[in-house]
Order: C-alpha cells, then sequence, then structure tokens
C-alpha cells in the first residue's frame, strides 16, 4: 500500500486478529474542507472478502467465478476504506475482465465495451452514499432476463428460467415497499443474482444487486420471502442504517417488520404473525445455543475488538422484530406504526444512527399523541436493549394457521397407525404453503425423539429427503437427526456439499456431531470445507471446536 496526500506518507499500524490492520497518515495543517487522498493498493488473493471459485466449482463447470461478501467487516480486507457502517461514501468503478465472464457491481451500469485485447471494461457508478459493506463484485459466466423495466434476475444459463419463475414477484415487492415507506425506491434498479451454492447466506442486500443463494429456488415461489426482504433492505440498511454493529438490529430487525409487511400483501395477512411465529422459534434456537446470559443475546451487544460475524444469529433479526412488533400494540396498530415509519424514512435518509437516536424520534413523534404517549411508558427501554436472553415480553401472535399445522402434527402422533396416517396426512401437506410444512415438522421436532419407522413411513409417503425445497429438507433433516435416524447420514452429507448457506450447514454440523460423533464432523469437515465460503469456514470450525 502507498497512500500520498500532498506528499504526505501514511504506514499501516499493529495488525488486531479480528480488525486487520489500521492505515494512519498526518494530514498536513490545516486540512480544511474537501481534500484528495490517493492510495495505491493490491488486494490478496486470500481476502476474506473474496470468494474465487474454480471452474468445477462453478455453474456450468466451464469458466471461474468470484464474488464477495463484505459485510460485516470484510471491506478492508478488499481495499484500504473507513470501513464502518457509520462512514457512507458514494463510488465509480471500472472493472476489466476475461470474455465471456461478465462483472457487476452494487452500483448502475454505465458502460460496457470489448479492449483491444478482447477484455470485456465495464464502468460503474453509485451515487447514493452506502456504507463500505454494501461493495460488492461478481465476476462469471452470467446472463439475464427482466422482470420488470426496473428488475431482472441474473444468473448462470442453466437457472437464469428458473430465477425467473421464482422471482417473478419482485417488482411487487418493491412496489408494495415503496408504498409502506412512503419514500421511493432510490436506488435506481433492483436486480437479483443468484449466486453459485458456496454463497454463505440467503441473501445479501446490496445496492442495485442483491445476492442470493440457489437454495431460494424452488420452482414454486415459495421461498421469495428472502427477496422481500433484501427489498425492504433498499429502505431500512441500506438508505437509513446503523452507525455500529452493536446496533445491528436497527437494520435486521426493522426489515424483518417490513418484510413481513411486504409478503402479507402478497400472501394475506394471516402470514404476518404466522411467519411471526416461525421467527420466534429461530430466535428460542439461537439464545439456547449461545446460553440465555450470552452477551450476544443481548438486543445491543457490545461489540468492541471482537469481529461482529462471531455474534451474528437470528437475535438482531428477530428479538428486534418482537421490540417493533411490542411498540406496535402499545402506540394502537400497524398503520399508526407505518405512519410513524414514513416519518422515520424520510428523517434518517442516507444516514447511519445509533438505537438512541431510534428511541428519541419514536417517543417524539407519539409524545403528540395522548393514548400512545401513556402506553409507551410502560416500555423497560434498558431490559429490550441491553438483557441477554429471550424478550422481555412475550407476543401474542394470532394462531390460527399455526394451529391448524399443530392439529395435523398432532393427528399423526396419537393415529393408531401412524403408517396409515402418513399417507393422509401427505396429501394435506401437498396443499400448503412451505412455512405451513415447516411448522409441521417443527411441531414434530417438538415431541423429538420419535420412532424411526414411523419417520421412515412418513418420508416414504412425503418424500421430504428428497424434497426440491431446501427449507423442507433442512427442517426435515433436524428433526430426522434429533431422532436418531441414522438413515439420514448420506442425504445429510449431500445436502452439506450441494450448499453454503449457514442457516442449514451450521445447525446440521452441530445435529451431525450429535449422532455421528465430533470426530466424524471433524473429518467431513476438514475433507470438503474447500467447498464453502471463507466465512462459513471459519464459523464452523469454531462450532465444531466447542
Amino acid at each position: 500500500i502507498n497512500a500520498e496526500y500532498m506528499g504526505v506518507a501514511a504506514e499501516a499500524g499493529t495488525a488486531h486478529e479480528a480488525l486487520g490492520r489500521p492505515l494512519r497518515g498526518a494530514l498536513p495543517q490545516p486540512a480544511e474542507g474537501a481534500f484528495a487522498l490517493r492510495i495505491t493498493y493490491q488486494t490478496s488473493p486470500e481476502a476474506t472478502a473474496l470468494c474465487w471459485l474454480r471452474p468445477e466449482q462453478s455453474d456450468g463447470g466451464e469458466h471461474p467465478f468470484l464474488f464477495s461478501q463484505c459485510q460485516a467487516i470484510h471491506a478492508r480486507s478488499v481495499m484500504p476504506c473507513q470501513d464502518t457502517p457509520s462512514v457512507r461514501f458514494t463510488y465509480d468503478s471500472v472493472v476489466s475482465v476475461p470474455s465471456p465472464l461478465r462483472a457487476l457491481m452494487s452500483a448502475l451500469v454505465v458502460s460496457e465495451s470489448e479492449a483491444a485485447d478482447g477484455r470485456r471494461v465495464c464502468t460503474f457508478k453509485q451515487p447514493v452514499p452506502m456504507p463500505s459493506y454494501l461493495v460488492a463484485l461478481v465476476v462469471g459466466e452470467l446472463v439475464s432476463k427482466d422482470v420488470s423495466e426496473r428488475c431482472r434476475v441474473w444468473a448462470h444459463p442453466s437457472k437464469v428460467e428458473l430465477a425467473r419463475y421464482d422471482f417473478d414477484e419482485t417488482e411487487k415487492f418493491v412496489a408494495a415497499g415503496e408504498e409502506l415507506t412512503g419514500n421511493p425506491y432510490a436506488w435506481g434498479r433492483y436486480d437479483v443474482l443468484v449466486l453459485p451454492g458456496s454463497f454463505p447466506y440467503g441473501g445479501m442486500e446490496n445496492p442495485c444487486l442483491t445476492f442470493v443463494t440457489p437454495t431460494l429456488l424452488s420452482g414454486d415461489r415459495s421461498l421469495a420471502d428472502v427477496v422481500a426482504h433484501e427489498v425492504a433492505h433498499s429502505w431500512t440498511g441500506n438508505l437509513v442504517g446503523n452507525a455500529t454493529w452493536d446496533d445491528f438490529w436497527l437494520n435486521e430487525g426493522f426489515t424483518m417488520y417490513l418484510q413481513r409487511c411486504i409478503v402479507c400483501t402478497q400472501r394475506g395477512e394471516d402470514f404476518f404473525e404466522f411467519d411471526s411465529i416461525l421467527g420466534w422459534d429461530g430466535l428460542e434456537g439461537s439464545v439456547k445455543t449461545f446460553g440465555p446470559t450470552h452477551p450476544y443475546t443481548a438486543l445491543r451487544p457490545v461489540l468492541d475488538q471482537v469481529d461482529p460475524d462471531d455474534s451474528f444469529s437470528r437475535v438482531p433479526y428477530e428479538k428486534g422484530f418482537n421490540l417493533l412488533f411490542y411498540l406496535t400494540r402499545l402506540v394502537g396498530g400497524r398503520a399508526e406504526f407505518i405512519a410513524w415509519l414514513k416519518t422515520y424514512i424520510a428523517e434518517y435518509r442516507t444516514r447511519a444512527i445509533t438505537s438512541a437516536d431510534f428511541k428519541r424520534h419514536f417517543l417524539s413523534y407519539f409524545s403528540q399523541k395522548p393514548a400512545a404517549a401513556a402506553a409507551l411508558e410502560e416500555v423497560d427501554w434498558a431490559a429490550w436493549y441491553d438483557s441477554p436472553g429471550m424478550p422481555p415480553v412475550t407476543p401474542r401472535f394470532d394462531t390460527k394457521l399455526a394451529d391448524a399445522c399443530t392439529a395435523l402434527a398432532d393427528s399423526w402422533l396419537d393415529a393408531p397407525s401412524r403408517d396409515a396416517a402418513s399417507v393422509t396426512v401427505s396429501e394435506t401437506l401437498a396443499t400448503w404453503h412451505t412455512s405451513q410444512r415447516m411448522q409441521f415438522l417443527l411441531r414434530l421436532r417438538q415431541k423429538a425423539p420419535l420412532p424411526t419407522t414411523d419417520l421412515a413411513g412418513l418420508d416414504k409417503a412425503a418424500g421430504f429427503t428428497h424434497s426440491g425445497n431446501c427449507e423442507i429438507r433442512f427442517s426435515w433433516f433436524v428433526l430426522a437427526l434429533t431422532s436418531n435416524y441414522q438413515e439420514v447420514r448420506i442425504p445429510v452429507e449431500h445436502f452439506l456439499l450441494e450448499q453454503g448457506r449457514m442457516k442449514y450447514v451450521r445447525p446440521l454440523f452441530r445435529k451431525y456431531v450429535s449422532v455421528f460423533g465430533l470426530e466424524a464432523a471433524q473429518a467431513f469437515f476438514n475433507q470438503h470445507k474447500g467447498k464453502y465460503h471463507n466465512i462459513a469456514q471459519k464459523m464452523v470450525a469454531k462450532d465444531l471446536q466447542q
């Protein structure tokens, strides 16, 4: 690295295990107003933000593939920057790649041309200020299909038609987000890119170009809720975001709330609280994994000198959502909350804020509404923000859809012949949405361990093991391993190898340990860890040390 400002050199400081090496330089005095700092650097192929796939690891098997994942603090491994969500910037870039590969970024495409050497040269511009973790780059064999004038899908040619079908509701999600927030979509384009299976997350809300896992390609659009989540980030997170990683819930809790509002415009009002019940179960699972007194289960954990990746869980998503759900009830309902949300986004647009900023704005708005102001006096903000474990207030969700799932599961559990009941149950499940089938399996897991012969009969009738829906397969494998159903070992291993989504691989590796032993899990992971992204490798390795 060489940095220069009017001839003043900069130097790298001492490396920190989690945070990296700072780059420091004294600016001439006075340094007032705008100034130019030029840094010449080279990025290491081992940068933690970058995932380089060999041709045999990529879709199609003919060309290499590259994608980045800068959240939370990996942008610093790619480029020298102020790698904190409190700093926002615009950017321009020029990317040169070998034909026939294509480069895309979290920005608008300005131009594409072919250089004299046959390489493809792409120019990008991101005019809206954004934090460093949203810088994104992908290079690969990619083609696109339009969904609407401002939305399209990108994928390998073998997957692009399925992606267009599964994500056909994207424009409806964006339009719903605009209506709910009262703020127009600010980023110009909303494109969705389907990455190879090693992508460690369900989705990543990079502006102009959301990254998604291929595990969402179910063929029935039932897993497009993840796209609705990333669409919601266009306002909550990307436009109004957290100033520190301690306040990550301001991104994810708000986005879960807005996602559920968006989805129920397409699926029906009942799905808002039904999905919230599934989210509550996910929150309980995260709290159980960490332990109810672990500081990472606080809504606002202290992450000073800590890698934020270590604290990643459902806590900021679902504990944050449940705070907002609780506040919604106190202020008189969702219509009143959404009216406030519109003013909140307009006020803090393109700014990074803290939990204190949110609280101050929220209470100020509702101070003008006597009934809401009086109700809000009961909120124990310290308990919500800083206490570990489950939320201090247990929500009262509408359980109509969940009760139907529970009743079906109980009818199977109580049947004189579970083999016969499996056929009847599977016929009902075939007519249900994915989330309802997941709730059915969750109910069975609550009663686990179950006899493996009964599980075999249920699987034969319902086809869980070979389902084309990854959420169903995952839920089934967790139930099966919880019941010590060892016949699923090979299908579980295949599932672990075909994708690297941490939502699936981390819990399954932990379950794998409980059934087949730590040594077997470590051996399997060490043999195949090259298939996973750097972040997933790091987190699974830590899981298998405990």
